[in-house]
């Protein structure tokens, strides 16, 4: 308790010289599936033991080069800065890890000796990129916030049963033609945000089922 406190008094000592700085971003949105039931499966100190190993492995072998990331209790958030020079470079590598952290996934604990228990085996991605404002104190990014943040968090809740969701105006192009020929496009209109008109997505065609109900106009209230 000591240690948190310490952290919660330092964040907050922070907050008084923070200052927000614009920033371009790729986003990316993990969440394990099916996490839910497999805590109430498990005791908690299994559950503990599984999330320490998918963090440290998401970050180890995958999303090493992210500019920041927090976890978000049975998932992480990691983005992903670019410039002009750089942004071809930088989308390429997060495309190729998340397709490879999707197909990883399943086999991600296999010879763990902390981990001897049935886990879950299929991860939902979101991913979005555009400008986005980073919290900022003395050298330190206290967090990010911003529409790519917001659309990949949605996208990710597409992402089912597993598989990748990007926003189309990422870029085609910007996407390695191998990677691009598990895609397909969809017109969907994500949960709780208020869409004039439909957003344009790919997904994993072999992965993911995007529902019905999310490509049709949500009913208006009133």
């Amino acid at each position: 308790m000591s240690g948190n406190r310490h952290l919660n008094v330092r964040f907050r000592e922070l907050l008084d010289s923070a200052e927000g700085q614009a920033e371009f971003v790729i986003a990316v949105v993990v969440d394990v599936r099916g996490f839910s039931s497999f805590a109430m499966k498990v005791e908690s100190m299994q559950t503990a033991a599984y999330l320490k190993r998918v963090y440290q492995k998401l970050l180890d072998n995958y999303f090493h080069d992210a500019s920041f990331y927090k976890p978000t209790g049975d998932g992480l958030l990691a983005t992903f800065t670019y410039t002009e020079a750089s942004l071809k470079t930088v989308a390429a590598n997060v495309m190729e890890s998340c397709m490879k952290v999707i197909d990883d996934f399943p086999r991600l604990c296999e010879g763990d000796e902390m981990v001897n228990f049935d886990v879950p085996d299929k991860l939902g991605i979101g991913l979005c990129r555009g400008a986005a404002s980073r919290l900022v104190s003395d050298g330190m990014t206290l967090d990010y916030s911003g529409r790519p943040l917001n659309i990949a968090s949605r996208l990710m809740d597409l992402a089912r049963p597993s598989g990748l969701v990007v926003d189309a105006t990422f870029g085609t192009k910007l996407i390695p033609p191998e990677i691009m020929a598990r895609f397909s496009s969809a017109e969907v209109y994500p949960r709780g945000m208020s869409l004039g008109k439909p957003m344009s997505v790919l997904f994993t065609r072999d992965l993911t089922v995007i529902p019905p109900s999310a490509t049709q106009p949500p009913a208006e209230s009133g």
